[in-house]
């Protein structure tokens, strides 16, 4: 098979599509320049001239315009066939990261939703990472991940989803035993931090205005998840985000001991690859989740 310089070729095809080197270069990711080296690379493997080159534009010879042509259709062939093979690709599993908070209070008790409308009762076809260690969407083979704040990595497109105010919360019988049986004193009272989002308790005591003394006790864990768990067994005051803990102030396992919240303090993004979302089942879990963020 007697094929010419690839990349070449994608360039090349690219350029004379758009009519343009700049705008081939944008499409491509890559720098005009380089544009321009593969299309000489591959005029100089043809032996022809693909382009007249005038001094703001790019004007395509009859040679181009007839290779350009069998290039696209040949290109588009190999794009529908690769989209073709990405919709029947049900053997892999869907892979989602997000955090351990954010996935068992979320996104679980809604998967069930998405399961039945797109994913044919196939529970087992989506796999979760939910590790706080620096990922790499490409590298990891993640198809849709799911953060908060410090967005960083090899994402092409991110997308807002949701944010969330915080509260202070605590269990009916802590707030019955400590806090509104003795004065209200700060010192007094047990705080339970998250390390993930460790800049919580020091930003609600600014809103506050206040600065707990050393009688305070500071309990920290090593998520959200174990704070609101300690909370819910009655070991202190956890800064929670209402997102995540409706369900527990609706029936009574957590109540709010203090009106002041940090508004819209947690903010939600879905970062991904647009190359993953030209398989047909990522494509569907991204629609489904930014549905279930605007519904609510």
């Amino acid at each position: 098979m007697r094929l010419p310089p690839l990349n070449a070729v994608r360039a090349f095809e690219v350029a004379a599509r758009l009519r343009s080197i700049k705008d081939a270069a944008e499409e491509l990711h890559v720098t005009p320049g380089a544009v321009s080296r593969q299309v000489k690379i591959l005029e100089e493997y043809l032996d022809v001239l693909l382009f007249k080159r005038n001094h703001r534009e790019i004007e395509l010879t009859p040679t181009g315009v007839a290779y350009q042509a069998a290039l696209t259709k040949h290109l588009c062939g190999i794009e529908d066939a690769t989209n073709d093979v990405l919709d029947f690709d049900t053997d892999r599993p869907l892979h989602v990261w997000c955090s351990i908070t954010f996935s068992l209070r979320w996104l679980m008790p809604r998967l069930h939703r998405f399961q039945k409308e797109n994913d044919k009762g196939r529970v087992s076809d989506v796999s979760f990472t939910t590790s706080l260690q620096p990922h790499d969407l490409r590298a990891d083979r993640i198809d849709i991940a799911i953060r908060a704040f410090g967005i960083t990595g090899n994402e092409v497109i991110i997308e807002p989803l949701f944010s969330g105010d915080i509260l202070p919360v605590c269990s009916p019988r802590y707030y019955n035993s400590v806090i509104s049986a003795g004065k209200l004193n700060f010192d007094q009272y047990s705080y339970l931090h998250s390390k993930v989002r460790n800049e919580d308790w020091k930003n609600w005591f600014h809103l506050r205005g206040i600065s707990p003394g050393s009688g305070a006790k500071h309990i920290f864990y090593g998520s959200s998840t174990l704070a609101y768990e300690a909370a819910m067994l009655g070991h202190g005051i956890a800064l929670a985000i209402r997102p995540f803990i409706e369900n527990e102030l609706r029936s009574g396992a957590l109540v709010q001991p203090f009106d002041e919240i940090i508004e819209d303090g947690a903010e939600f993004f879905l970062t991904y690859s647009s190359e993953r979302t030209k398989r047909k089942r990522v494509a569907e879990l991204r629609d489904w989740v930014i549905s279930e963020s605007r519904a609510g």
